[in-house]
């Protein structure tokens, strides 16, 4: 797990101020242009929004469709073949260069972003994931990341009331057929792990579920206070069912529609984290809120 203190335009202490954070991933852009599964006008329409608004954004994985867990291990059966390789490697950059394109414009604005379950290992041993956090200008997340925010009230001096926030950000792994399913294993694992958000991937969900958690304050005299956490599931741009739907020339749906998998509302939350003061039993309490929206 990698873990480290994130930036934010290069700085490690925050304004006194909200940040917002858009969360992108199971985008599965597989080259079938407009007729892709991969919904890239809707995307395209996102990332536009999100910078325009001032946003920051996470990494979520499978970014393209190629090479899922099962194609890998196969591939790697084959053995070496110089040729195809190449070939492969090549086919795989261009779907990687496509999504690129489109987020671009958001360079240097990522706080992390973390590998999936599709991607590609290049010939030079980089993998679909370290090559966007490479042109997109952010750390690598590897599997699963763990992130500090801090916020300060003068924080050129670093001087006033300070507060941290931390955040947990994974793909995500297993299924799930009902809306809660996939809440359940992750209300579970937040019950060991201090984040106070939960960025989560691969459900093809959007969800933003807030829970509270008391409390205590650290200093003087206790104050029971409590703080609101949050589960995100991080939503998709992959369409499962379309009229029309062709593959070689025949009618041939996506393997959500294969796999009888029910539709999901496309697209990504927003989180706002905004850093603040609670007056509790006489006493100042600071404390990070957590909005979302979808």
């Amino acid at each position: 797990m990698e873990v480290f203190e994130a930036q934010v335009a290069g700085r490690l202490v925050l304004p006194w101020e909200p940040i917002s954070i858009m969360p992108i991933g199971d985008i599965q852009y597989a080259g079938g242009g407009r007729n892709d599964p991969a919904d890239i006008d809707r995307l395209r329409k996102h990332v536009e929004w999100g910078v325009e608004h001032g946003c920051w954004f996470l990494g979520m994985g499978d970014y393209i469709d190629f090479a899922r867990p099962t194609v890998r291990s196969k591939l790697r059966a084959l053995g070496d073949d110089d040729v195809t390789e190449v070939l492969l490697d090549r086919a795989a950059t261009d779907l990687e260069e496509h999504v690129l394109a489109v987020l671009r414009p958001t360079r240097d604005r990522w706080l992390t972003l973390v590998e999936g379950h599709h991607y590609f290992q290049h010939l030079d041993g980089t993998t679909t994931g370290q090559r966007f956090a490479r042109e997109l200008g952010c750390r690598y997340g590897g599997d699963a990341a763990m992130l500090r925010l801090t916020f300060c009230q003068e924080p050129d001096k670093l001087r006033g009331r300070m507060i941290q926030t931390k955040l947990f950000v994974h793909h995500g792994h297993g299924g799930g057929s009902t809306l809660a399913g996939p809440l359940a294993k992750y209300e579970r694992f937040a019950a060991h792990c201090a984040a106070q958000v939960f960025f989560i991937g691969h459900h093809h969900r959007v969800m933003v579920v807030p829970f509270d958690q008391l409390d205590v304050s650290s200093r003087g005299e206790p104050v029971l206070f409590h703080h609101t956490r949050a589960i995100v599931l991080t939503g998709s741009f992959l369409r499962g069912y379309m009229q029309g739907s062709a593959m070689g020339g025949r009618a041939r749906g996506s393997y959500v529609e294969r796999a009888v998998l029910p539709p999901v509302a496309l697209g990504a939350p927003i989180v706002t984290l905004a850093p603040k003061e609670r007056h509790i039993a006489g006493r100042r309490v600071a404390l990070v809120d957590v909005r979302g929206s979808v």
